[in-house]
């Protein structure tokens, strides 16, 4: 955990021009190192160590009446569904690259066919959230209409950080939860602290981005995992329950979605053709038991801030991150306050 000041808005520096995050232009150095969480390689993620858990049943899906079916089977499980609003983030989308014009010419062929990190959304599938999971979204203003769908712009560390320091939830709410992607939460990751190797993450792994919305700066970050029930040692636990729960801090929650049906292969003709590999990659349907796994243990922490209410929740504007949003919520809500709130 860190309490120095690591960003400030006023002396940042960000060239326009660049097509990547550059950490040595902060002003501020974070120096920590992730003693809380289980440190993990991609050998280590739940899909490979347990694949039996996901099975690819509901991913071999084309059209709206398929998806439908198989949100309303997950709805079924959920239980009750609670309305809520969920607002959709800028920038922490997967990095895509539309042109293939740039890239080596043995990745071109899977960048060309690559419908799975596309930073879109279409109305129907919008439309289909509402109806389904009784929900409504905030659309942010850098996300803009094209056609019949709603495109982010690509991915930036510098300017999602430069817009969450800036940013007010929405009806009061005291922290916020975004669900985001793996290479977005790495790259932050390393953008944030220097002299770390490169940090993984499991899907539904946290960080956790502590702002000072007095000083618009970052005062703290620490890492939250699955594996750990999202649990830190005490002595971090203790400094962020007694210094930045109040009103002069807000905490962003930012995870990385579900495992969906695109974890699960490599076959690029199969991601493009099938739409449950592709642009609706689906999360399994054992993301439920899973959020339900550590509902107790999410809640225990949203609970210090006014409990599940009192976060806003969010994802980037790709359709897995957008359902996991809309699981967490309802999971977490149906649970309620945990027996055991210590």
């Amino acid at each position: 955990m860190i309490s120095s000041k690591i960003y400030n808005k006023n002396t940042r520096k960000y060239n326009k021009n660049t097509r990547k995050y550059n950490k040595n232009t902060r002003k501020y150095k974070l120096q920590f190192k992730i003693k809380n969480g289980t440190k993990m390689t991609k050998k280590d993620y739940r899909i490979k160590k347990n694949s039996e858990n996901y099975n690819s049943n509901n991913c071999n899906i084309n059209s709206l009446k398929q998806l439908e079916s198989n949100l309303l089977l997950y709805k079924e499980r959920i239980g009750t569904i609670h309305n809520n609003k969920y607002t959709i983030f800028p920038y922490c989308n997967e990095r895509y690259k539309s042109s293939i014009a740039r890239i080596p010419i043995h990745t071109k062929i899977s960048k060309l066919f690559d419908k799975v990190n596309r930073p879109v959304i279409s109305f129907d599938i919008i439309n289909l959230f509402i109806k389904v999971f009784n929900s409504q979204f905030n659309i942010l203003s850098n996300i803009k209409k094209s056609y019949n769908q709603y495109k982010s712009p690509k991915q930036s560390v510098e300017k999602f950080i430069d817009l969450i320091v800036e940013y007010i939830p929405k009806n009061n709410k005291k922290c916020v939860l975004i669900v985001t992607h793996s290479k977005f939460l790495s790259n932050l990751s390393e953008y944030l602290c220097d002299n770390c190797t490169k940090i993984i993450f499991d899907n539904l792994d946290i960080i956790q981005i502590i702002v000072n919305k007095i000083d618009k700066e970052i005062a703290g970050v620490v890492i939250r995992r699955f594996n750990d029930n999202y649990k830190l040692d005490d002595m971090n636990e203790q400094i962020i329950n007694n210094n930045y729960i109040n009103d002069d801090y807000i905490s962003y929650f930012l995870m990385r979605h579900c495992v969906g049906c695109h974890n699960s292969t490599k076959n690029i003709f199969r991601k493009h053709t099938i739409k449950g590999y592709g642009e609706w990659a689906m999360c399994f349907e054992y993301t439920i038991d899973e959020i339900n796994s550590v509902a107790n243990s999410l809640n225990n922490i949203f609970n210090k801030y006014g409990g599940v209410d009192s976060v806003e929740f969010g994802s980037s504007v790709i359709f897995r991150a957008m359902l996991t949003s809309l699981l967490l919520y309802n999971i977490l809500k149906n649970r309620g306050t945990p027996p055991n709130p210590n």
